[in-house]
Order: structure tokens, then C-alpha cells, then sequence
């Protein structure tokens, strides 16, 4: 299939704004624990030149989830673009008052839901592009693990990044089986909902 015939049976859903930004927020709240271990590990990883194209890797796989998490918490828009390749997010140029609007929407937070067609393209897009990346971090996180010519404090590093993009990926797991997506006013903060 060519190029041209994949664009042409494309479709792009705009996202309502504030879902984005709240799910997004949800994410950075929910994930910044194992996403500071496993930045910390990938540099501590660096320092000790333990394979360089390895941490180089997960280094850019690390910076594409934080890409993310920022699109959907600042973008002015952002579109799902599904087509034959699958989903993807397209985040347009930054809000310069996205700082102040996410404020404004964490304090009136009222429950706010995508509708199911369009919960799968959300999904399908979030996972291209957290999937992915975790799945990346994970897989050369655990080949370092089992490098038998690593030091000791390598191998105990790799396996916290590893054990942090487990975490991280149970956390995903509902979300990509969810029938509907919802972000609400909890008691800690933003609550996901997943039916």
C-alpha cells in the first residue's frame, strides 16, 4: 500500500481539551516515581559507560514518553490520527498559558470521559507511543541484567529501571483495556476512572 492510499483512508479525532490535559497531569502524577528511578538508573548507567548504545537507547525512549506527557498537558490540540499503520497522537504548538489553564482546570475538576469510538484511538495512540517506549527501556533494562560482564552496581541499577518500567506498565495495562476512559476530582489529587 502506498504512501499516498494510507493518507487517504486516514482519520484524525481532536481530543476536547481539557481530557488531555488532566489525563495528562494524571499520568505525570501517577508515573513520576518509577519514571525518576528509571532516569536516575539510566544516568547513573551513563556515568558508569555500561554499554553506551544501550542507555543511549532508553535514554531516547525515556525523553519520547516525557514527550508524551507534555503534548498532552500543553498542546493547544491535540488530534488522534488512526490509519492502516495505526494510531498516533499529533500535538500541535505549545499553550503559553497551559501552566495557568491546568491550575484553573485542577481546581474546578468536574469528571470529564471520551465516548468509546474515540476511547480506542486513545488508546491506540497511547500505546504506539508509552507502549513502545516502555517496552524498549524494559527489554534492554532486562538484557543488562543478565550481562555476565557488568559490575555488580550495573546490574542492581538495571534491575531497579527494570522492576520501575514493570511498574509502569501495570499501570498501563488497565488503560489499554478499558471501555471508557474518565478523569475525576479524587482524594489525592486527579482519580482515572477505566470501565
Amino acid at each position: 500500500m502506498s504512501e499516498d492510499e494510507i493518507q487517504s483512508k486516514e482519520e484524525i479525532s481532536i481530543l476536547p481539551k481539557e481530557f488531555p490535559r488532566i489525563f495528562g497531569l494524571w499520568l505525570s502524577q501517577s508515573f513520576s516515581e518509577q519514571a525518576n528511578i528509571m532516569n536516575s538508573g539510566i544516568a547513573e548507567l551513563e556515568k558508569l559507560k555500561i554499554n553506551p548504545s544501550t542507555a543511549a537507547s532508553m535514554k531516547k525512549s525515556m525523553f519520547r514518553l516525557d514527550e508524551v506527557l507534555i503534548g498532552l498537558t500543553t498542546a493547544k490540540e491535540v488530534r488522534i490520527t488512526t490509519n492502516e499503520m495505526g494510531s498516533d497522537f499529533i500535538f500541535s504548538e505549545p499553550d503559553p498559558y497551559a501552566d495557568e489553564e491546568n491550575k484553573k482546570l485542577l481546581q474546578t475538576l468536574y469528571d470529564i470521559n471520551i465516548d468509546n469510538p474515540l476511547t480506542k484511538r486513545f488508546k491506540a495512540a497511547l500505546q504506539h507511543r508509552l507502549g513502545n517506549g516502555l517496552a524498549m527501556v524494559h527489554t534492554y533494562s532486562e538484557l543488562l541484567t543478565g550481562e555476565k560482564d557488568i559490575s555488580e552496581a550495573a546490574r542492581r541499577i538495571a534491575g531497579e529501571i527494570h522492576t520501575a518500567s514493570n511498574q509502569l506498565q501495570e499501570k498501563l495495562n488497565p488503560i489499554y483495556q478499558a471501555k471508557k476512559i474518565g478523569v475525576k476530582k479524587g482524594d489525592q489529587g486527579i482519580a482515572a476512572d477505566f470501565n
